[in-house]
């Protein structure tokens, strides 16, 4: 069945693709004359050949009309396929209670977040994520791993400092359900983000880091200090919450070198 459809495909690019030049010459021909008799001597060898092979497939495609139509059907599932947006990874309602009562809210309320980042779209590199996101205000990191669902919001945003920020409002998060997350609020008034041109979001000192591994920062903290490496993966992380973040055993998915299967970041696109 595959090959006949693959064939029927092929006829049908010969019928929809004729070469310009050969249909531009059969189309000032004498409508009343054949193509085998007096108009012949206008055609060259080339065009004849063209004639006989669309013939041909009308022939068959006109004979085995139902072959025609799951081919079709099967060219319109492809397309489909590969034309469509592709899939979050949370929905509108999760989007809403994850920014509950954060100054994204507004944005999210107003129509103006977008996914400015994904992994599977854009790339995995640091350079393609700070590319998308740097300067572009508070964000929110959604992530994907062992077939969990979860991530951290960042209110300061990212521009690549090589430097860690404070914040009393960031915080982590893992989807339950649709419309249902729960959040793990930062502790005290510690390294709740780090910026780094080569690595990806980092949240806490352990908590959350996407791109590079760590190593010893400036100021005492340990932390991801990675100004001298080159651009990091996004797809490799280190999870391991409750350093900074107020996380609780319910956080299921821990440990170095974690494999993720996407990473998402939504910002305002407002200016």
């Amino acid at each position: 069945m595959l090959k006949k459809i693959s064939f029927v495909l092929v006829l049908l690019v010969q019928v929809l693709h004729i070469d310009g030049f050969a249909s531009t010459r059969l189309l000032r021909h004498n409508k009343r004359c054949s193509i085998r008799s007096s108009c012949q001597q206008f055609l060259s060898i080339d065009d004849l050949k063209i004639t006989e092979s669309v013939t041909d497939s009308l022939s068959f495609l006109t004979a085995n009309p139902s072959v025609v139509a799951s081919s079709l059907a099967l060219t319109g599932s492809l397309l489909y396929a590969t034309t469509r947006p592709p899939q979050r990874l949370i929905d509108d309602n999760t989007l809403q209670a994850i920014l509950e009562n954060t100054y994204m809210e507004k944005q999210q309320q107003k129509g103006t977040l977008q996914c400015l980042y994904k992994a599977t779209r854009d790339g995995w590199k640091a350079n393609a994520f700070h590319g998308k996101v740097d300067f572009a205000g508070s964000g929110v990191v959604v992530v994907q791993a062992q077939g969990k669902v979860f991530g951290g919001y960042n209110p300061n945003g990212w521009r690549s400092t090589d430097d860690y920020t404070t914040s009393t409002t960031a915080f982590l998060f893992r989807v339950v359900s649709s419309g249902r997350v729960e959040k793990y609020k930062v502790q005290a008034n510690g390294p709740a983000l780090f910026d780094y041109a080569s690595a990806g979001p980092c949240f806490g000192t352990t908590d959350l880091l996407i791109g590079p591994p760590q190593a010893a920062v400036l100021g005492g903290f340990a932390g991801p200090n990675m100004e001298n490496e080159p651009p990091g993966s996004l797809q490799v992380a280190t999870i391991l919450p409750g350093q900074t973040y107020d996380t609780d055993a319910r956080w299921n998915v821990r440990g170095y070198k974690i494999r993720l299967q996407e990473v998402e970041v939504y910002c305002s696109v407002e200016r």
